[in-house]
């Protein structure tokens, strides 16, 4: 991820959200689903449809199953 990334992420959960539980939880759902797209080798999201994103949520964000049923 670019630096420029990395710092518009860091920036959006400790500027905008304020509770810390949700920020904390927020932060976990995004790092699983990055996670989840470089196993996957996207480097974009572009190449990401809507159903895969919505086949990883349903999984409770667990990279490693949604990767195995691809």
């Amino acid at each position: 991820m670019p630096e420029s990334s990395r710092l518009k992420f860091l920036e959006f959960f400790t500027a905008q959200i304020r509770n810390a539980n949700t920020r904390r939880s927020y932060a976990k759902a995004a790092v699983e689903f990055l996670s989840w797209c470089e196993l996957r080798g996207a480097l974009s999201l572009g190449p990401i449809r809507l159903r895969e994103v919505a086949n990883q949520a349903s999984s409770g964000g667990d990279a490693c199953n949604v990767s195995s049923r691809a």
